[in-house]
């Protein structure tokens, strides 16, 4: 439910903005608005253990890749989190996770992952990402 939670947030600035520049008619937001509750309802579903499972992992691998950053090894912290990101979107609560996310829940992950993975194209390191606790 957290991931969904997260999701979420992440969404409601490029809605927010959308609508701010007059990209987005009430229809599209109620439309929006729609999914976002199916999403959730969708989330409901999935098995809250494995979730929890899924999210101390996180939580560790987090703790795991700050330690490197502190030490000095970027490239390993770089490395160790494209790793663990590519590995976790094979797992099936990740997949269904993003079936219950419909197109944002493939299109923020692949995202991120490019920019993890070009960071000299990108700027986007993970040890100067600001990753919340």
């Amino acid at each position: 439910m957290r991931l969904f939670l997260v999701s979420v947030v992440m969404l409601l600035p490029l809605m927010a903005n959308a609508q701010n520049f007059g990209n987005i008619d009430p229809t599209t937001a109620a439309l929006l608005l729609k999914q976002v509750e199916k999403a959730k309802a969708c989330m409901d579903k999935v098995d809250q253990d494995e979730l929890a499972v899924l999210q101390a992992e996180a939580e560790a691998k987090r703790d795991e890749v700050l330690a490197m950053c502190e030490a000095g090894k970027r490239d390993q912290a770089q490395a160790e989190t494209i790793a663990y990101a590519e590995q976790s979107m094979q797992k099936p609560i990740v997949k269904e996770f993003q079936a219950c996310m419909g197109v944002a829940g493939v299109t923020i992950p692949m995202l991120a992952m490019m920019q993890l993975q070009n960071p000299e194209t990108t700027g986007t390191h993970v040890c100067d990402l600001e990753i919340p606790m």
